[in-house]
């Protein structure tokens, strides 16, 4: 592992590996915090090294100091998934140094509101002479084929914190490589990943006739492999809907989607070229591919390729938004009606709540504030009193009743709540009690 500067998050990174290795290597670049102290008292050797320009060159002077027969490399804003353990453990309990393995990795991206899904050969036999090409992104796919060896896809998952940044975070990160990948670039013009990985950080700075230039260069290759390929083509086709350029956006889309039509990132830009165009009815197919792909590939996660997963929760709330549009409340309404959680919006709710003022659908709108009201005890009286009129239109007038003398005594007096418990009383036929509480609301200022 290299490091710098790395104190808050190598603790967690170290300790999701610390006891499954035999040894931690550590090439520090110049920290000027706690990082080495830190790796040192989690049991690390700790080397320093002058920096160069060159991830692979600091990498590479990691490997002269590992001992073991196998090498798992990580960074410091990582973490091994607990369940890979026990596949990581049989692959190197049974030592077959005829492979390479590749492991799945998933970046958060909160800024983006995004999990990007990728392939990366991280773990290889030592012994071999195997070693790290590029001077940022760098790989050892080829230098292990190189060496005799053969590649493996494994089910081992590591978690990738290192894009989770605010905006300005991002940006900073974006504009630190942007040097290293153009001379990588300039170094080798030939390098199809040096252009892809270049588009890619274009594309991140929102200069996408840049990306766009490097991604159709990459493309052009043959030794970019299909999934990177995929990747490329859907966030070119990204690029050309913020230039509104949207023919060009769908045509990379349907060119991905021929490459592996189980995937969600095409689908969703064929999506927004329907909204563009106010095609909501084939609006409506393309999300419901997506969602059946989103579905599919959560599933079986180690069949996503270099894909970007929208999360379930915004299609569905995408679909129902889109119906509506189309005059399908009942399909809006049933959509809807699957968020959950935090996907289950005060927004949402009141959508539920006008819909089923045209369907009718009470017995499940009292499902779903029930569900909401349970999670936001502090919301507004007026959702409250939604909650008890539908009570009511269903003959559950004693639940209303219960609801509202909660209501009632958890708070300050209100002038809808006692007039609703006193109709309430009425209609029980308890006059005195209903009296009572007509009283005090008259009382009210």
């Amino acid at each position: 592992m290299i490091v710098r500067d790395e104190e808050n998050s190598l603790t967690v990174c170290l300790n999701s590996v610390k006891d499954i290795v035999d040894q931690m290597v550590i090439i520090d670049t110049g920290s000027k915090d706690k990082t080495m102290q830190i790796a040192k008292n989690l049991g690390a050797d700790v080397y320093q090294y002058q920096w160069c320009d060159s991830f692979s060159e600091a990498r590479n002077e990691s490997i002269k100091y590992a001992n073991g027969d196998w090498i798992l490399w990580m960074d410091a804003d990582e973490t091994l998934d607990p369940k890979s353990i026990p596949e990581l453990k049989k692959i190197t309990h049974d030592n077959n140094k005829d492979y390479f393995y590749s492991v799945r990795i998933s970046s958060k991206n909160n800024y983006q509101n995004k999990v990007t899904y990728s392939d990366a050969h991280r773990l290889f036999p030592s012994g071999l002479g195997i070693q790290f090409v590029n001077r940022i992104h760098e790989q050892i796919y080829h230098s292990a084929i190189s060496a005799g060896a053969r590649e493996k896809i494994t089910g081992i998952h590591i978690f990738h914190e290192g894009y989770n940044l605010t905006e300005k975070e991002y940006k900073k990160k974006l504009l630190r490589n942007l040097p290293l990948l153009e001379k990588m670039v300039e170094e080798d013009r030939q390098n199809s990943y040096a252009h892809f990985t270049l588009a890619q950080n274009y594309s991140g700075l929102k200069q996408y006739k840049n990306a766009i230039k490097h991604f159709k260069i990459a493309i052009q290759s043959d030794t970019l492999g299909n999934s990177l390929t995929m990747d490329a083509l859907n966030v070119m086709s990204q690029a050309y809907s913020y230039l509104e350029e949207w023919e060009k956006a769908k045509k990379y889309s349907m060119q991905s989607i021929k490459l592996n039509p189980v995937q969600s990132g095409a689908y969703y830009m064929l999506y927004k070229y329907d909204e563009h165009q106010n095609n909501y009815q084939q609006a409506v197919e393309h999300l419901t591919f997506l969602l059946q792909n989103t579905k599919k590939l959560n599933s079986q996660p180690q069949n996503i390729k270099n894909d970007v997963l929208v999360s379930e929760h915004r299609i569905i709330k995408t679909l129902g938004d889109t119906y509506v549009k189309i005059g399908r409340q009942d399909k809006a309404f049933e959509f809807y009606s699957q968020l959950t959680g935090d996907a289950l919006t005060k927004s949402i709710v009141w959508k539920i709540i006008h819909l089923t003022g045209e369907l009718g659908e009470w017995d499940r709108l009292i499902e779903i504030l029930q569900i909401y009201l349970k999670d936001n005890k502090n919301t507004e009286v007026e959702i409250f009193d939604i909650l008890g009129q539908s009570y009511i239109k269903t003959d559950q007038i004693q639940k209303a009743l219960s609801m509202y003398l909660k209501l009632y005594d958890s708070g300050e007096p209100n002038k809808i709540v006692l007039r609703r418990i006193a109709t309430l009383y009425a209609k029980l036929g308890d006059l005195v009690k209903a009296e009572h509480f007509i009283v005090k609301m008259n009382s009210m200022v």
